[in-house]
């Protein structure tokens, strides 16, 4: 009976089941399933993931890490301009702009677009990290470049390099107007200087030490004189490098002119005496000495000597025809100038100075000149619309050598206002000229008069003077009189 129940229990899962399978070839084709799956069939959550992370890295927002600068070069030298650009699809553009259109709508010419060369000067060349590179660098290329980028969103940021390029100042030429570098005095002189170089140089004018204020490409000079003729220098300077110069000589033809030490000489018979006369003429001028109405000719006692513009009259063994009056004469084909100079026994005059000292006072100084001692000097002043000269003698002191100075000092109280003086001196042979008139000025005393000042003159004795005053010394003793009489009649 028990065998009978087995064999029921087998036949039974034998018709459920089947037939039996492999392990093994069950399990190989579960993996190839698998395997199947995972290639061709991914799960839509790792799509999805993958597709956002493409449009993060489209939609990144497109940079410029570069800044923009400023770049100063010099003439022929080779600078490049960065532009860093951090994106993906961009289109990089380098444009070049005048200075003023920074700012401005005006986009200016395209150079470079992405790698293609669009309308680049020949000294221009893009690189492989998409700076611009200038070589032999020239004026020219001077001004402000962009670098923009664009990608297909629209984005478009953008920099700017400002390029400034110096060149040292260079002097093209300086001239006169009709190259002429020969004027006669009262011509007008026009001196043209033309300098290049960048930033534009700024042109001065120099002669000698002396700087024109004028600045400019054009220097004029109207109703020129002898002293005008010289060396004039161009100076270029824009401050890259050492400034640039030229230099022209300019003469100026001009009639003589003529200078004497003194017009008046003091000498004596058997002394020996010398006349100068300085001569300054463009071109030389032919000088003569003239006395009497004659020229004087060289002998063993009277000589003309001259050196440079020197034309001196050297007298010896003097004799009482020699004094008078000599003529120092010059002439070039401009015309003729004459000097006059007085020979005399009497004293003469050489100078006349004017000061004023820290107390306000006036001092006037006289020099003199004399072969013979001095005996006597007077001046005489007045304040100006008076008729009468008031008269000092002041004192003498010798200088050597025949000078004398003769000084006087007005104290504080001369009256304020405007004076004229004229002064004279003295020897054995008597009183010289008058000199010519002198104007001074007394001005108002800040400080007032001392108490105990007294009025008057320093140095020497005045002929008229103002009104006396009563000391207080007097006045004390006229009242101690008037007191001692009445105790008398009482």
């Amino acid at each position: 009976m028990e065998l009978k129940t087995v064999a029921f229990i087998f036949i039974l899962l034998y018709t459920v089941h089947g037939k039996p399978t492999d392990s093994t070839q069950d399990s190989y084709d579960y993996l190839q399933n698998d395997n199947y799956e995972d290639e061709n069939e991914q799960p839509a959550e790792y799509e999805e993931e993958e597709k956002d992370d493409v449009n993060e890295e489209n939609n990144k927002p497109l940079v410029i890490t570069t800044l923009g600068q400023e770049f100063t070069a010099n003439l022929s030298a080779t600078i490049v301009l960065p532009c860093t650009i951090v994106g993906k699809n961009f289109v990089r553009i380098w444009r070049k702009k005048r200075v003023t259109d920074q700012n401005s709508e005006k986009k200016g010419p395209i150079l470079f677009q992405s790698g293609m060369t669009v309308a680049p000067s020949p000294n221009m060349k893009l690189l492989e990290d998409g700076s611009l590179e200038i070589s032999n660098i020239h004026p020219q290329d001077e001004g402000v470049y962009e670098c923009a980028a664009m990608d297909t969103a629209n984005n478009s940021p953008k920099i700017y390099h400002k390029v400034t390029v110096t060149v040292q100042p260079t002097i093209d030429f300086l001239m006169t107007k009709n190259n002429r570098t020969s004027f006669k005095s009262g011509d007008t002189l026009e001196l043209t200087c033309k300098a290049h170089g960048h930033p534009k140089p700024v042109i001065s004018w120099h002669k000698g030490s002396k700087r024109f204020e004028v600045e400019g490409e054009t220097l004029t000079i109207n109703n020129i004189k002898h002293h005008d003729a010289g060396t004039y220098k161009c100076l270029a300077d824009n401050k890259i490098g050492e400034p640039a110069f030229s230099h022209i000589n300019i003469k100026v033809d001009f009639k003589p002119v003529i200078t004497v030490e003194r017009i008046s000489v003091s000498s004596e018979n058997n002394s020996e005496t010398e006349l100068q006369c300085l001569v300054h003429s463009e071109p030389k001028a032919a000088v003569v000495w003239i006395k009497d109405n004659g020229n004087i000719v060289s002998s063993p006692r009277v000589q003309i000597v001259s050196k440079d513009h020197e034309y001196n009259l050297v007298l010896k063994d003097l004799r009482d025809s020699d004094f008078g009056v000599y003529t120092c004469s010059a002439t070039n084909y401009l015309g003729n100038t004459k000097k006059h100079i007085k020979l005399v026994k009497t004293p003469a005059i050489v100078r006349i100075t004017k000061s004023r000292t820290e107390a306000n006072e006036v001092v006037l100084t006289w020099e003199v000149q004399s072969k013979s001692n001095l005996s006597d000097h007077e001046f005489v002043y007045r304040k100006k619309g008076e008729q009468k000269w008031k008269r000092i003698y002041p004192e003498v002191a010798p200088m050597g050598d025949e000078h004398y100075s003769v000084k006087y000092t007005f104290e504080k109280n001369l009256d304020p206002g405007d004076y004229e003086t004229k002064m004279r001196s003295a020897n054995a042979y008597g009183w010289s000229e008058y000199s010519d008139v002198v104007d001074f000025q007394k001005v108002h005393n800040k400080h007032g008069h001392h108490k105990d000042q007294k009025k008057g003159h320093k140095h020497g004795k005045v002929t008229e003077s103002s009104a006396s005053s009563v000391t207080p010394t007097a006045l004390m003793t006229s009242i101690a009189l008037i007191t001692f009489l009445q105790s008398l009649r009482i």
